[in-house]
């Protein structure tokens, strides 16, 4: 079976046809359009003028007129180009040959441009685990942060000192809270307090790591010192107008001199006094005090001075049964004991600037002030922090970008090195086909 030369009627392109081929359709390799070919007939009475009419015209003899007319030019036919010639042949044959190349080769080059992509596609997910190691790297180092470590083991002091606080804030509530009426033992029955001071502050923030956590954090702590003032104004004024005249007192200092004190506790409940020892001495005090205004109010036989004096009894029985609960359980020795004050107008005076002296000093107080000393160091602790994570970051992010950088560079390379490599080898395709090669 031969084959013939055919020209394209769309592109011009120089076509080995199969003689097989004549009379049907197909579709050109180089433009992709359908080309009707001719039928053995049609190429005969096209040529009438070269080749006389005859019963037996065959295909191949119209194939030699169309391969005389043909010219090359480029290696694309075309009508202005010079006839085909034996070596003309052969140049296009080899050039085809040298395109296209062995089987074997042929495949390994496909095969080659391929595997471009792939790289290509490995750089771009090797990009994405470096800026995850990238990631990786920055928190290992902000968790290794001197600042972190300190503000960590500052935050876990806060639990522990936040949880103290509460926890006697609640003690305090009920020691201190009750009916607010005198029984008739005269014995105060608790203080009336309001809601809003029973109320717990809520929590802290347990981190401590960013300035809003602090924020927060000494917010909570202005709830227990707003709280702890309206308490100690509370302790004060439930014991009657009599107060008011120990704060005008407040002048006279009262002077201990004490040699030796021992407190023995058996089941006691929790602590109210931060300075139990202190406290006792204020009220043995205290004590005195009103056993000394007890006798004067009965020689006076003054209305007056016995509701005053009620008062004060009831503040006085108050604070020994509930502020130092397990009394019975406790035995104070004092081995040499001696007071001396600057006498105020009255003794009642006197025992009611012992109550406000007992105002102060509560555990309360010093669980208050543990926390506050803490909070003044964290502020500082957390700008240093910031400052040293901003760097970290700021490291993080130019190493990424710089990576990418060059992670898409060579992407891009390699994209642009496989299409021309896949153009290449389109080309040997094609020229494969136009050459007959299958």
């Amino acid at each position: 079976m031969g084959s013939f030369i055919y020209f394209c009627e769309y592109c011009s392109a120089k076509l080995n046809v199969d003689d097989s081929w004549l009379g049907k359709s197909r579709e050109c390799p180089a433009c992709h359009k359908n080309i009707t070919f001719p039928d053995a007939q049609t190429l005969g009475a096209e040529y009438d003028d070269d080749f006389p009419a005859a019963p037996d015209f065959s295909a191949a003899q119209a194939r030699e007129k169309l391969k005389v007319s043909a010219p090359v030019a480029d290696g694309i036919a075309s009508e202005k180009s010079p006839v085909d010639t034996p070596n003309n042949i052969a140049a296009a044959a080899g050039q085809a040959v040298m395109l296209a190349g062995s089987q074997s080769s042929y495949f390994w080059g496909r095969l080659g441009s391929a595997a471009v992509y792939v790289l290509a596609v490995i750089a771009l997910l090797f990009g994405i685990y470096l800026s995850l190691n990238f990631y990786w790297d920055y928190r290992w180092a902000e968790d290794m942060l001197g600042e972190k470590q300190q503000l960590v083991t500052a935050s876990c002091k806060l639990k522990i000192l936040e949880k103290e606080l509460s926890g006697q804030f609640k003690n305090t509530i009920n020691l201190l809270q009750g009916s607010g009426s005198i029984s008739k033992d005269g014995v105060l029955e608790g203080l009336q307090l309001s809601d809003e001071i029973c109320r717990c502050p809520d929590p802290m923030p347990l981190g401590l790591l960013t300035f809003r956590e602090v924020k927060i954090a000494q917010d909570v702590l202005a709830q227990y010192k707003k709280r702890n003032k309206m308490l100690k104004d509370e302790f004060i004024n439930s014991f009657g107008n009599i107060l008011i005249l120990a704060k005008q007192d407040s002048d006279n200092v009262l002077q201990r001199n004490v040699s030796q004190v021992i407190l023995q506790s058996g089941s006691v409940k929790k602590q109210f006094y931060s300075n139990a020892s202190k406290k006792l001495l204020q009220l043995q005090q205290l004590e005195n005090s009103v056993k000394k205004a007890q006798r004067n109010v009965e020689k006076s036989s003054s209305s007056a001075k016995l509701a005053e004096l009620k008062r004060v009894e009831a503040a006085s029985s108050f604070v020994r049964k509930q502020l130092f609960p397990a009394d019975s359980n406790k035995t104070v020795v004092t081995t040499s004991n001696a007071f001396s004050y600057n006498a105020p107008q009255n003794d009642l005076a006197a025992a009611a600037n012992v109550i406000v002296s007992l105002a102060d000093g509560w555990e309360l107080d010093e669980r208050i002030q543990e926390v506050d000393n803490l909070l003044q160091v964290v502020p500082r602790l957390t700008g240093d922090y910031e400052k040293s994570k901003k760097m970290l970051q700021r490291n993080m992010i130019k190493g990424i970008i710089t990576l990418w950088l060059i992670i898409l560079l060579t992407a891009f390379s390699l994209l642009v090195l496989g299409d021309v490599l896949r153009a290449f080898f389109d080309k040997a395709d094609i020229l494969r086909l136009m050459e007959g090669k299958k």
